[in-house]
């Protein structure tokens, strides 16, 4: 998996980033973009991963990319288990994320659909929640799942429906908790 990390969450976590990542993955979920944003509440960020084809994005309390790779992936899981995906495919999937490669960003459409979904959320978390303890951040993520896009040459498409497309899946995705 290449996690295509911005320059702030370099500098943040002090990563070093490989120029011109290689690999050998077929999988759906190769490419990552990874930000970080502020919660709106004093001192508390967020990561923001978005995935490069879909544009699926997932939220994981905290800075540091180390300790938001495990909850990443667990968000990950459920949005495929709620999508109707088969458990084969999904540990497929989880197992090609086990190398981790990361990489500078290079699609400037991607960065801008992460600002997009960076401002929704903030917003979004201070209307909604009067502390950051009480955020739901499941919740938060299956929100933002169907959030629409739209991307210059694409016209408009939402996240989830790229995803069951890909799959072969017609059915809406089931709520989870």
């Amino acid at each position: 998996m290449i996690l295509h990390l911005t320059r702030k969450v370099q500098n943040v976590n002090k990563i070093k980033v490989v120029a011109q990542p290689q690999t050998e993955s077929n999988c759906y979920f190769n490419n990552w973009y990874v930000d970080i944003f502020s919660t709106g509440f004093k001192g508390k960020s967020a990561l923001v991963f978005m995935h490069d084809m879909s544009r699926l994005p997932i939220s994981i309390p905290g800075k540091s990319l180390q300790k938001a790779i495990p909850p990443f992936l667990e968000q990950l899981k459920l949005h495929l288990l709620n999508w109707g995906i088969s458990n084969e495919e999904i540990e497929n999937e989880l197992t090609a994320a086990n190398k981790i490669i990361n990489a500078p960003t290079s699609n400037k459409s991607i960065l801008g659909s992460i600002n997009n979904i960076k401002l929704n959320a903030e917003y979004s978390l201070t209307y909604n929640y009067t502390d950051y303890g009480s955020i739901d951040w499941a919740k938060i993520n299956l929100h933002m799942s169907v959030h629409l896009f739209s991307v210059k040459g694409k016209g408009h498409f939402w996240s989830d429906k790229i995803i069951r497309e890909h799959y072969g899946l017609l059915e809406k995705p089931k709520k989870w908790g």
